[in-house]
């Protein structure tokens, strides 16, 4: 803490930190990997069930929406990395062809879900899902891209 001018220094710090590794770094290291679209979603699938690491991160960004709600410039921030986050898949949906509108939905749904398993605190069944997550991210992707249950 003493680190930082005051308290509003730390936490734009905690903000930028938690920007740069929860969207920023994870964006650049898959669209620099060359995956095809459904691989790039598995990997954006998975990251709630990376260990220690991904609760961590899971708990800085409960905390920070919590935060947000509070805080009107927190709330700013928080909702341009929910829109970076949500362009980057519908960029990746859109190459799986569909259109914009239906790649924004879909897009909705599937960040949804992911965030949603981020912040649930279920050591019990996060257990049994890692060993199951093909599956599970299976189930996921047809439900929102039942068009694509043919292909694979």
């Amino acid at each position: 803490y003493h680190h930082f001018s005051g308290r509003e220094d730390l936490m734009q710090a905690v903000i930028a930190d938690w920007r740069s590794k929860a969207t920023e770094n994870i964006i650049y290291r898959l669209d620099h990997a060359k995956r095809d679209p459904r691989e790039q979603l598995f990997q954006l699938f998975q990251l709630p069930f990376r260990g220690k690491k991904a609760r961590d991160i899971a708990s800085i960004e409960l905390a920070i929406r919590a935060w947000a709600r509070r805080e009107p410039k927190v709330q700013t921030i928080l909702t341009e990395v929910d829109n970076y986050r949500l362009q980057y898949m519908r960029t990746i949906i859109r190459e799986m062809g569909y259109q914009d509108q239906e790649a924004h939905e879909r897009a909705f749904l599937f960040y949804s879900t992911i965030l949603s398993f981020s912040l649930l605190k279920a050591p019990a069944w996060q257990q049994s899902a890692d060993e199951n997550l093909e599956s599970l991210f299976l189930s996921l992707f047809l439900l929102i891209f039942p068009e694509q249950a043919t292909e694979h």
